[in-house]
């Protein structure tokens, strides 16, 4: 009887052993994403742009303009009579001798012939060293929205959105300059709700 219990005990050894030993490392590296200068030692939540690596080459100086989405959403679904259309962009950079900057929009709009069509401006003024190396990054969205509120909230009926791979690089010197935002060569941003 007492052999039966120490064999028993080891097999329940090697059981959860075999637990153990079968977690998959990649489940320890878990945590915030983002990147960590290795020169300055700041950690910022946004990912890594190439510019952050570029030693400031001027103090920093204002830039001011306004950068310019058109987003052409075709809604494809049948949404509820009194559905409420809206678009938001959000465009920012990471400067090593300014810091990080972001700027966002949010309008309403309403379709026409089952295209929505949102123009979303977002002014801006930031302080940058590297204004020629800086990269701007994009995303947008569009979501169609129930007009009445369910427990004090909005709630979305649908929505979409999107983070080009294409970026910017370079933030206009001359002040006041419009920056028109494509999600390709010339291409205006498009989706389906």
């Amino acid at each position: 009887m007492k052999m039966s219990r120490v064999i028993f005990a080891l097999v329940c050894l090697g059981g959860l052993s075999q637990l153990v030993w079968s977690q998959d490392d990649a489940i320890g590296a878990r945590g915030i994403p983002g990147y960590l200068n290795p020169k300055t030692g700041i950690f910022t939540t946004r990912a890594h742009s190439e510019s952050a690596d570029v030693a400031p080459t001027t103090t920093p100086q204002y830039y001011y303009g306004t950068i310019s989405l058109e987003v052409l959403v075709y809604v494809v679904t049948t949404f509820p009579t009194g559905t409420v259309f809206g678009c938001d962009a959000t465009a920012g950079t990471d400067d090593l001798g300014g810091g990080s900057f972001s700027e966002s929009v949010t309008v309403t709009a309403a379709p026409s012939g089952g295209i929505l069509t949102c123009n979303l401006n977002m002014p801006y003024l930031w302080q940058v060293s590297n204004p020629t190396t800086d990269v701007i990054t994009f995303s947008f969205s569009a979501a169609a929205l129930n007009p009445n509120t369910v427990a004090g909230k909005q709630e979305a009926y649908r929505s979409a959105s999107r983070s080009p791979a294409n970026y910017i690089t370079g933030i206009p010197t001359k002040n006041g300059t419009t920056t028109n935002v494509y999600c390709g060569a010339g291409q205006i941003c498009q989706m389906r709700l």
